[in-house]
């Protein structure tokens, strides 16, 4: 380059009148400086590349939006310092919040990569290590009038000058979008966004976030190997809160493209200083994420935990992200898939045990169970009514109802809202802060059981459990159903402990610790003062203690002892227990059971046997 130099700094020009000038040390000098800068590649503060300019990671190169808002140049995330990208980012914000990646398949391991706009208009990364990419394929042109710039909207366009002065945008980074989409950008059929593989590795992961092309105006966030969404809006329809609030759907929307010139994309400065910082990402582990600040913490997020996931737990079946297994089937209803339900596979779902109607136009014999605190898929019919009554009536008369639900007007409480769900329920979840009085529909067989104490919302307490002097065994009680809430408690002196799952088969039940301490303590001290068991209690403790499903919660695991005979005054009593008759026990009356059968404290039944207790008992 030196003897470049000097060749430009030798040259005489034919004028006379510059022959004195041009021997002069300043004109020297700036002809000099003035080759140099034109000679070496770019370095921090332009905004733009045109035709056979480069930025070099060796030489920090790197451009800088005209109103210092994003830097284009290269970076290596987090602790991959191996590994080189050319990327965008925001200029001079702490810790770096990148929103672009160019390379993001293939990057540098090295710090010799450059990005280069080429004479023929076509933008190119290369290096020594990896060769050489086009970033973009344009046809190339013997003369390319226009330039690659950065803009302060955080957009990178390629533009061509045409020869009467228009301006033509023949590629931009919006258009082409990694994780992140910021204000001006546009979600459509062929714009999406996919996660970066890991917190430090922008390689394209599992998650990508896009419109749904079934629903206008409606988004979806896939997963791969997933053959249904992942997450996705509109679910709930208008009968519970939208999952996207107005500030994302503005940003989702091209409400923010009125904000910015129509005729080529540079926003004024006020706006895009206005919007800088607002920004939407998809997440490595399946967030779409809302950032209102540069660097900032997300203001809002979904899915919020696993029971936002779309349908977690299937048809039929209620999701808790506060309990250690999330999903249950509702009452009246049982694991379509056992085995792959009891390995913690729920998309199986749950279906009925008994069919609601026996016929066709059978509507006679059904119940309707009362869910407190639920969110459930949007409804498919809705309309107004007179009373609660009126809507319940109006799914009975239904054989495919599943459920109803009922709001009273606000302009007129003498009249309300009826919403009715047809075929399946899904996306169910319970005890949440947003959700309703849901209804839903059981056959009348599944809530015939008279000892058996009441369901509570998406809970059955099962035999010997008591939460009342007339359900259940006595010597089990202690359980109390919060009717508000739908949600069962285990009481104690000091306070009730919320159940989180019962098992009836294993004759066992969780409760949420109160207190994380509760979990370090010795087990007699549990037992004896938190829990407040005596050796003559049924319940014992079984362990000490598991995390819920969001391990935000510790839960504290009970066994009951089985059941002896079932307490009676009259053989009315015993109608739940076949092949049982109500005798004197010595103690008191009991449902024995009858000759050549006998008692199993596991099934809380009667089964056949050689000897039983009854015949021991009169022996």
């Amino acid at each position: 380059m030196e003897k470049r130099i000097l060749r430009i700094c030798k040259i005489v020009p034919t004028s006379d009148s510059y022959t004195n000038d041009i021997f002069r040390p300043e004109f020297f000098l700036y002809a000099c400086l003035g080759y140099l800068l034109l000679s070496i590649p770019l370095c921090s503060g332009a905004d733009n590349l045109t035709p056979g300019k480069e930025i070099i990671d060796e030489r920090e190169g790197a451009l800088v939006s005209a109103g210092g808002l994003f830097q284009l140049g290269f970076f290596s995330p987090g602790i991959s310092a191996s590994k080189r990208y050319i990327g965008i980012w925001y200029y001079k914000v702490s810790p770096q919040t990148v929103v672009w990646v160019a390379n993001r398949d293939n990057p540098f391991f090295d710090r010799g990569g450059v990005l280069r706009l080429e004479k023929d208009g076509n933008l190119v990364i290369s290096s020594a290590f990896n060769g050489s990419m086009r970033l973009t394929n344009l046809e190339s042109k013997r003369s390319f009038n226009g330039t690659a710039q950065l803009l302060d909207s955080g957009n990178f366009v390629l533009s061509e000058v045409s020869p009467n002065g228009s301006v033509r945008v023949l590629w931009q980074s919006f258009k082409n979008p990694t994780d992140t989409l910021l204000p001006g950008m546009l979600i459509g059929e062929d714009v999406k966004l996919t996660s970066w593989k890991g917190p430090d590795d922008p390689a394209p992961g599992n998650f990508t976030f896009q419109e749904d092309r079934d629903q206008q105006n409606q988004f979806i966030i896939w997963k791969k190997s997933y053959a249904y969404p992942y997450w996705k809006t509109g679910v709930f329809g208008s009968s519970f809160p939208d999952d996207m609030p107005s500030f994302v759907s503005v940003l989702l929307s091209n409400l923010t493209m009125q904000m910015l010139s129509s005729k080529f994309p540079v926003p004024a400065m006020s706006t895009a200083t206005s919007l800088h910082g607002i920004r939407l990402v998809i997440s490595y582990d399946g967030e779409i994420q809302y950032f209102s600040h540069p660097g900032s913490l997300r203001s809002w997020f979904e899915p919020k935990d696993q029971c936002r996931v779309f349908n977690a737990c299937g048809n039929f079946a209620s999701c808790n992200s506060e309990n250690k297994c999330m999903c249950r089937c509702l009452p009246g209803f049982e694991p379509q898939l056992p085995e792959k339900w009891n390995s913690g596979d729920f998309s199986g779902g749950c279906i009925r045990k008994s069919q609601i109607c026996a016929g066709k136009n059978d509507t006679s014999k059904s119940n309707f169970l009362s869910l407190k605190m639920m969110r459930v898929r949007k409804p498919d019919g809705a309309g107004e009514g007179s009373n609660e009554n009126q809507c319940r009536s109006e799914c009975a008369g239904n054989c495919s109802c599943q459920a109803y639900a009922f709001t009273s007007l606000e302009r007129d409480p003498t009249r309300g809202k009826c919403w009715l769900w047809l075929g399946i329920l899904s996306n169910i979840q319970e005890y949440t802060e947003d959700g309703r009085d849901l209804y839903a529909r059981l056959a009348l067989s599944n809530t015939e059981l008279k000892r058996t104490c009441e369901t509570c919302g998406a809970n059955i307490i099962p035999y010997p459990l008591s939460t009342g002097k007339n359900c259940g065994d006595p010597s089990y009680s202690g359980f109390s159903c919060d009717n508000s809430t739908g949600q069962v408690y285990f009481e104690s002196d000091l306070s009730p402990y919320r159940l989180t799952d019962i098992d009836p088969t294993a004759q066992r039940f969780n409760i949420q610790a109160k207190d994380p301490s509760d979990c370090t303590l010795k087990d007699e001290y549990l037992i004896k003062n938190i829990l407040e068991l005596d050796q003559s209690s049924p319940f014992n403790l079984i362990s000490n203690c598991n995390y819920s499903q969001d391990e935000r919660f510790k839960e504290i695991e009970i066994g009951w002892k089985p059941p002896a005979e079932p307490n009676c005054d009259s053989s009315k009593d015993c109608l739940d227990w076949p092949n049982t008759i109500c005798n004197e026990t010595g103690g008191g009356k009991s449902c024995l059971c009858k000759q050549h059968f006998k008692w199993n404290a596991s099934t809380i039944k009667c089964v056949p046997g050689e000897i039983t207790v009854y015949e021991k008992r009169i022996a």
